[in-house]
């Protein structure tokens, strides 16, 4: 993907609660992205510390399943679990001892569900069903992140400060997947409200579901990667935090906290790296600090993914002026694709103060 972005300053100055979630496949053509996801929840559970899987969580993969949703399963296990303090145990079904063993039975033997996870631990057999059409690391993070605990974005309490729910777009049969909780039952734990989570619904460009208060924003939800905020989230949820001590901890900067694996490093919000999240991110060989100035300049970016197994590659770029406002225009896009949540490429632009949460995503132009 080649992305061409002048810059120019102007220097005059889910936690959520538990519950069962049903991710199905919208073959009704409403969507203009094969990654976007359309929901569906049975009923809602109390919150209880039952709920954890405080001793890692131990899963059998259906030996009748593919490869691909294998594959697609173990990327997101592996991506929760190296950012967090939850340990995931491959078991056979041979080491399953009745009404003792928690485990979750991954399979992608669907039976018309689609995509299916229960949030947070059942106890006892519990499936997490990833059906054709389920198998990138996209639907497997967010299905992962509904086993863990997390629920989606947009049912938070505070939802409405954010998007606006387009009722009459929505068919009748999934209206309950954007019903509103309330604050006794949404506990989001101070994080603010990203629109840039894997939990987050897509929302298509045609007849949207969701329309978001700050338009900007409206290609950055239903996002294929787990966010900072995502990872804050699960690892407050657990408890991982409380394993740094503050006193023996790395002092990380730019919102980024303690890694509780090595409390010596950082785990950074996206565009932030090194040991104390304040360095440029080695993430390709490209990523360079720009100055900008009063005139026009020209940024051209190359971004590929060398590897080719379904991860993504990224390249951060930082662009100072010494006071006042930077104004960034993105002038062409090459060999994206028009996808919701910027699923096979995009551009980020982070113009929040807060540099924890997504930024703006933009795919290909109108």
């Amino acid at each position: 993907m080649t992305v061409q972005i002048p810059m120019q300053v102007d220097v005059p100055q889910s936690i959520l609660p538990w519950s069962e979630a049903r991710e199905i496949i919208d073959e009704a053509g409403n969507q203009n992205s094969e990654s976007e996801r359309v929901k569906r929840q049975a009923q809602r559970r109390n919150s209880t510390n039952n709920n954890l899987w405080v001793d890692g969580v131990k899963y059998v993969l259906d030996p009748k399943s593919s490869k691909a949703m294998q594959h697609g399963f173990l990327m997101a296990a592996k991506a929760w679990e190296e950012n967090t303090c939850i340990n995931f145990q491959k078991i056979n079904i041979g080491d399953v001892v009745a009404n003792e063993t928690d485990y979750l039975f991954v399979t992608d033997d669907d039976d018309g569900d689609g995509c299916l996870s229960h949030v947070g631990k059942l106890g006892g057999y519990q499936p997490l069903i990833l059906g054709p059409g389920c198998e990138s690391f996209a639907h497997t993070a967010h299905e992962v992140g509904h086993a863990l605990g997390l629920y989606h974005t947009q049912n938070r309490h505070d939802r409405d400060d954010y998007i606006k729910v387009n009722w009459e777009n929505i068919p009748k049969q999934i209206e309950d997947q954007y019903v509103k909780l309330t604050k006794k039952q949404n506990n989001n734990y101070g994080m603010p409200y990203d629109y840039g989570s894997v939990m987050h619904y897509g929302s298509s460009i045609r007849d949207p579901t969701m329309t978001p208060i700050d338009a900007n924003y409206k290609t950055t939800m239903g996002s294929p990667m787990i966010s900072f905020i995502d990872l804050s989230m699960m690892n407050k949820h657990y408890r991982c935090k409380a394993i740094c001590k503050k006193k023996s901890s790395a002092n990380c900067k730019n919102g980024g906290f303690p890694h509780p694996r090595d409390c010596q490093k950082c785990i950074c919000p996206g565009g932030y790296g090194g040991p104390l999240c304040d360095e440029l991110p080695k993430d390709c060989d490209q990523g360079i600090e720009v100055v900008a100035s009063k005139e026009w300049d020209t940024l051209q970016a190359y971004v590929y993914n060398r590897k080719r197994d379904g991860s993504y590659a990224t390249c951060t770029y930082w662009i100072k002026a010494p006071s006042g406002k930077i104004e960034v225009q993105v002038e062409t896009i090459t060999n994206s694709h028009p996808t919701i949540g910027c699923a096979k490429a995009g551009v980020e632009i982070k113009t929040n103060a807060n540099h924890t949460l997504t930024g703006y995503r933009y795919v290909v132009l109108n």
